[in-house]
């Protein structure tokens, strides 16, 4: 029996909210890169209801200001690197960007697909987390800011049961007696914007080795007048990595730095790799984390010179 879908377009913002709360398992998608990348078969195995936003305005737009970036979730890739040439995009974000796919494909997939679809994160999700991203979601009733650090925590959860859905998450309410799970649509990726010393982005594919997706580390710097003013490190991929306790272990150190700290400092963040990750698979978490910790080492080798 041929499988039957509903595809839904909306024009605007109101109208994908008012879809989203009328609609029973609504797929929300952007630009459809993730439903392509599930295809395994002669024919498309498509969601029974899907909404498509990539013609929304609203959310295929970014803005800048004086201290902050404002993204539509389903803002094209393309659009965001295009834009980079003026200088107003994060370099670690950028490069992240750039990592992603072939020049066609980010002409379609969206920021807001890269953070919320299901499985393993996504590219873009350790760059974000390091610059403090903050997610904009709305349904019918309220608009709901969520740190990215905050949205893996609260929602790790639900993450397997959200089938190929790029843009919604299910919220459950502060009552518990209330049983119930509010949905709400991404609109928004806002981007906090700060000066950085050094920006280093890096991404590990798996291969044949394991999970296809990989993983991606993003580390940010910044020093003022001789001394580390701030430092975040942030791991994405399997599992989701931002120490809050490793990063200020650093801030205020002078630089350069020596060698012997240099030394404490990665005896610390591989004795914190473990205690996050003890439970992860023996074998391919050895040979991730001696990947990581490498590209830590030689950034962190850097603020020596």
């Amino acid at each position: 029996m041929t499988k039957v879908s509903n595809f839904y377009e909306a024009k605007n913002l109101s109208e994908a909210i008012f879809q989203l709360k009328n609609i029973s398992e609504l797929n929300i998608v952007g630009g459809c890169t993730q439903i392509c990348h599930e295809q395994n078969g002669d024919f498309f195995d498509l969601p029974g209801n899907i909404l498509c936003l990539k013609n929304i305005d609203e959310l295929t737009n970014f803005s800048r200001t004086e201290r902050r970036l404002e993204f539509g979730a389903a803002t094209p890739l393309a659009k965001i690197e295009n834009r980079a040439s003026s200088g107003k995009i994060p370099g670690v974000l950028l490069e992240a960007i750039k990592s992603i796919a072939t020049p066609a494909i980010r002409n379609f997939a969206t920021i807001g697909g890269n953070i919320c679809s299901p499985g393993c994160k996504k590219t873009l999700y350790a760059p974000l987390l390091a610059l403090d991203a903050i997610l904009e979601f709305k349904n019918d009733k309220e608009t709901k800011l969520v740190p990215m650090q905050k949205f893996e925590e609260q929602f790790a959860s639900l993450l397997p049961q959200l089938n190929l859905s790029e843009f919604f998450k299910d919220f459950i309410t502060e009552n518990p007696e209330a049983k119930e799970k509010r949905r709400y649509l991404l609109s928004k990726v806002i981007v906090p914007l700060q000066p950085w010393t050094l920006e280093h982005f890096s991404r590990f594919n798996r291969d044949s080795y394991g999970n296809e997706y990989g993983f991606s580390l993003a580390i940010l710097v910044r020093d003022e007048k001789g001394v580390v003013s701030d430092f975040r490190i942030a791991l994405a991929g399997a599992f989701v990595f931002r120490d809050r306790d490793l990063e200020n272990f650093i801030v205020g150190s002078k630089l350069p730095l020596s060698p012997k700290f240099v030394s404490h400092f990665m005896a610390k963040t591989e004795e914190r790799f473990d205690e996050v990750f003890k439970t992860a698979d023996f074998c391919f978490y050895q040979m991730d984390k001696t990947r990581f910790l490498n590209s830590i080492r030689n950034v962190v080798k850097g603020l020596m010179i």
